[in-house]
């Protein structure tokens, strides 16, 4: 099928005058003419006149196409390819920008109209977490991090606390704060620790990192220190992947079983007691759901306990629950095998 300049010009949305500077300048020569003198395009010529569209839409100028055609021989595929990914780069950024713009209006629009420090804050915030992370990623830390604000900012508070008081990062107070710290963060990034490492990477290196969450780097860099030393008394005896499988969401549990011991301890209750062979049997199931129910785990993680102090000043359980419960277990332990 052969087309006649006009024609070509109406189906394709171009001018004749845009198909007649490329028949001047040698880009796009149509292959025959009619008896009167008419420019004739083929199949041929419409799919060369894509490819110099399809590399204008990529931003060569019109003296590079015609080398781009001929010289390195692009092909129609590979010029569909090429724009194929270039929408694709196109659509990414604009839905990056999108979500962007839609969390800058969130944090800013709350009911007051934002100060200009307001505005230049958070357009730097969000411009430093984009260093590390995609659009989709910082969308859901930043809904996470609204969802558990509750849990966050009393553990915020005692850490500033801590530190007025010079507590060192090995005493009990920080490594309890440390190990609600670890729970927390793990809880907060859907226990995703490539997430959480770049998150840590960004603290350590970006100064306008921490925003309006109450960190600085200062507090980050004591946490920082105490969960270190946590962490290295951990690795121990448990690989990455195993401390990774430590069950973080269970501080509610390891709670209630303080307080119902304590409870028990106060009512005198002797250890061949119904009571205490229950309160025996939900810490041991306690510590089979932190494991992540692995036997292997939970023989590491108990070897870990009994022979890091560290470990045990920041546990969940005080030291005399410990103590208390601990002979529960045994006395349970003695009971059965008998």
């Amino acid at each position: 099928m052969l087309l006649r300049v006009g024609e070509l010009a109406k189906r394709t949305g171009l001018t004749v005058r845009t198909l007649h500077h490329y028949d001047a300048i040698g880009l796009l020569n149509p292959s025959a003419r009619s008896q009167a003198g008419y420019r004739l395009y083929n199949n041929e010529d419409i799919a060369r006149l894509h490819g110099i569209q399809g590399l204008r839409d990529l931003g060569l100028p019109l003296s590079d196409i015609g080398r781009q055609l001929t010289v390195n021989g692009a092909t129609l595929p590979e010029i569909i390819s090429r724009q194929l990914a270039a929408l694709d780069r196109e659509i990414s950024r604009a839905t990056d920008v999108r979500s962007r713009l839609t969390m800058l209006q969130q944090r800013l629009t709350v009911g007051t109209q934002p100060e200009t420090d307001d505005w230049l804050a958070a357009l730097q915030l969000m411009t430093t977490h984009g260093k590390y992370f995609t659009s989709d990623e910082l969308k859901v830390i930043s809904e996470r991090w609204q969802e558990m604000t509750a849990d966050w900012q009393p553990l915020i508070k005692e850490l500033h606390d801590a530190m007025k008081e010079d507590i060192p990062a090995d005493a009990s107070v920080a490594q309890m704060l440390a190990r609600r710290w670890m729970n927390l963060s793990m809880r907060w990034m859907q226990d995703d620790f490539a997430l959480l490492t770049r998150w840590k990477e960004m603290c350590e290196n970006e100064p306008a990192a921490y925003g309006n969450s109450g960190i600085d780097a200062e507090s980050f860099q004591y946490i920082g220190n105490a969960v270190a030393l946590r962490v290295a008394a951990f690795q121990k005896y448990l690989d990455p992947l195993q401390i990774k499988r430590l069950n973080k969401n269970l501080d509610e549990k390891w709670d209630a079983l303080e307080q119902a011991a304590r409870n028990i301890m106060r009512q005198g209750l002797a250890a061949d007691s119904e009571v205490v062979r229950r309160l025996a049997v939900r810490w041991d199931d306690l510590v089979d759901e932190t494991a992540d129910h692995d036997p292997v785990i939970r023989e590491k993680l108990l070897i870990a306990i009994e022979n890091e102090p560290l470990i045990r000043s920041g546990s969940h359980l005080s030291a005399d629950v410990r103590e208390f419960i601990g002979g529960a277990v045994a006395f349970s332990g003695n009971r059965q095998s008998a």
